[in-house]
Parts: C-alpha cells; structure tokens; sequence
C-alpha cells in the first residue's frame, strides 16, 4: 500500500487552538507615546517662523504697490491741484503759508493756449487746471429764483448747493490774485503799490491773462444781470479786461459769456454799443463777417469744429488740406477784427487723430484749444 493510502486510516487527533502572536506595534503607534524630542520642536519653531516671514513680505508688497499707486494718481495731471503740489514739497499749508514769496503759488507753471472745457467735472475745479498750466476754464452757470444762487454743472442732476460760480472760481480767483498782488514787506511802501501794475496769475508770465467763460444754461434775461452782479469782486480790484468806451484795456481776466447769453441785453447792460463793459460774448466764427462784433463786445469767436470743417478720417493724418484752408480762413477773419478763435467738438478719439489735429490747430494759429484731456494736452506728444 502506497504513502497516501496509510495516512488515510490514522486516527483523526483532536487539534487545539493556536494562540494568536501578537501583531508588533505599528511605528507611529510608537511615536505617539514617545515623549516629544529637541528635533520635533525645531520643526515646529521653523514653521512658524516661515509663516511670519511670508506674512511680513506680503504686507511689504501690498504696502509698496499702495504707495506706488498713491504716487501715479497723485502725478495725473487730470487729477493734480495745486494744493497736493504744495503738500508733496512736505510743509503744512499753515507753515507755508508763512514761507512763500507771492510768486511761489504758480512758480514753474508755464501758462499755455490751453482751455479746460467743461472745467467742473474735474476733480478739482479750477486748480487742476492751473497746475496744467490751462489758461481758460469754462463753468456752466443755472439760477434759481428761489435763492438767486449761480450754481455750476452740466445738467440740473449735477447741480448741488456748495458747488456755486463763487466758490468754485470767483473767489479763488481773487484770493489768489490778492497774494500775487499783496504789498511787498521789503522795499515798498503800501503807496507805492500800483508802481509795477497787477500781476497776472503765473509768476512765469504775469501779464498773461486768464480767460473765464461763463455759459448761460437757465434764461439769459434774468441769468445774465446775476453773472454781472458776480463779477463785482473782480471788478473792484481792477482785474477784468475793459472797453472803457473808447480803448480796450486788458486785464488780468477776461470774461466771456456763452450759452443763452442775449447780445442784445448784454449790449445795453454796459451802456449800448459804446458802453464801459468788462464782460464779452463769445461770438460765432459764421457771423464775423456781418460786422457785428468787434472788439467793444467780442474778444474770442467759436465754431463747432464737426458742423464748421467737417469729419477727420482716421489714420489719414489729422486734418486734409481743404480741412486747414477753412481753418485758415476762419482764423484770418477773426484776427482782421482783434478777435480770437476756439473750435469744440474736435476728435477725441482714436488718440493719435486727436494729437494730430490739434497739432494742426496750433500751427494754423488757433487762439485757444479746447481740450477735456488736460494730461494729454500738456504731455507734449503733438
């Protein structure tokens, strides 16, 4: 009988259990009851040490991007007064105040042949563009019965009580123009005050004059006398541009009244046609040549540079040759009566369009540009 056969017919044995071996600890079983050593620590000091570190370097970063961000508003024309200028030579307005010589307000300043259309809608009225070196502004009045307030903006939704013609230019005006003319502490006598005659608003070119247009937007029959009475600041110190009658005399500002300004009423508001007036109309380039306005009532004509020389095709170069001719021709009329010119409504876009013809503007020999980008109208880039 074979191996296999004998196993068969042995007795079966009972078996007992095996006890189970027990299953060596796992290591991290054993970590956890080992007491914490000098290297585990360290791990967690060094962990927290790159976390402060990280922290500090982000609020470095977000610090340097704020203040360089600060830095670019503050250098944007369109936003810069002449009190954050001030503010950055690091003295105080009460320190200064005490510091300056008469000049120093629009000392570097070079006024240019620039007007700042729709001048209150910047951020800061009059001031940026002064710092720009603009020498026109222009402010949209509306009165009201119910106080008699001139108030300035662009529609009646933009209208607010503290945004008024005096206190956003009149006044400013002759504040300003009462420290460029104060009497001087060193070498003259109050007496000898009028000797070198008023001083302008820059200190580069005080015999500059500053245009102030005034646009009529409620009825020009009752708005107007309330524009006149406003003036009177101006008027009694001897700043505005003059026909006395006979001769014009040029001031340190010049109104012009626009909008629903009536010729007619503003004519016999100053005495008729021979008056003594220190306001003008801003007459229309069209209508020179009927011989009505001259310089005892117009100083500066305006077209609308669309509907009067027409649409500049983009990437053409600026303006064509028949384009600078009617230009010509405009200027020509104008400057034959003493009158200057501004066109509105000039291309604002594509930008290289816009820089062209306002380079072409200046070289035919327009007066005043009409610009609403005071960065880009002082960037010299046309």
């Amino acid at each position: 009988m074979d191996q296999n056969s004998d196993s068969l017919t042995e007795p079966l044995l009972p078996t007992s259990p095996v006890p189970a071996t027990p299953e060596p600890a796992s290591e991290a079983d054993e970590s956890d009851e080992m007491p914490p050593t000098v290297s585990t620590k360290s791990s967690k000091r060094a962990r927290i040490f790159r976390i402060a570190a990280t922290f500090l370097v982000f609020v470095f970063i977000v610090v340097g991007l704020t203040q360089s961000l600060r830095t670019l508003l503050i250098l944007d024309s369109d936003d810069l007064d002449i009190r954050t200028v001030l503010l950055r030579w690091g003295l105080p307005m009460t320190t200064y105040s005490h510091t300056i010589y008469p000049g120093d307000f629009t000392r570097d300043i070079q006024p240019l042949p620039i007007h700042s259309h729709n001048d209150y809608w910047r951020r800061v009225p009059f001031y940026s563009a002064l710092a720009a070196g603009a020498t026109s502004v222009e402010a949209d009045v509306w009165l009201f019965a119910e106080d008699g307030e001139l108030y300035v903006g662009h529609d009646k939704s933009s209208l607010s009580r503290n945004r008024t013609l005096g206190g956003l230019y009149i006044e400013p005006i002759v504040k300003l123009l009462a420290e460029r003319n104060s009497v001087p502490q060193i070498g003259m006598k109050e007496k000898e005050q009028g000797m070198g005659g008023i001083r302008g608003i820059w200190d580069t070119q005080p015999s500059q004059t500053f245009h102030l247009y005034i646009d009529l937007k409620t009825q020009g029959e009752v708005t107007l006398p309330a524009v006149i009475r406003y003036l009177e600041p101006l008027r009694q110190w001897g700043y505005l541009t003059t026909w006395n009658g006979t001769n014009l005399i040029r001031g340190v500002v010049t109104v012009h009244l626009t909008g629903d300004t009536p010729f007619d009423l503003m004519l016999s508001s100053s005495g008729g046609s021979e008056g003594i007036r220190d306001y003008f109309y801003d007459s229309p380039v069209t209508e020179l040549g009927t011989g009505k306005y001259n310089i005892s009532n117009s100083l500066m004509a305006t077209a609308n540079f669309k509907k009067e020389i027409g649409n500049v095709v983009w990437g053409s170069g600026g303006m064509s040759e028949s384009m600078k001719e009617k230009v010509k021709g405009h200027i020509k009329e104008a400057h034959e009566r003493g009158i200057g010119i501004r066109y509105w409504d000039t291309p604002y876009w594509p930008v290289a369009t816009r820089d062209q013809v306002w380079g072409q503007l200046v070289a035919c020999g327009v007066d005043l540009l009409n610009v609403d980008d005071l960065k880009g109208a002082t960037s010299g880039k046309w």
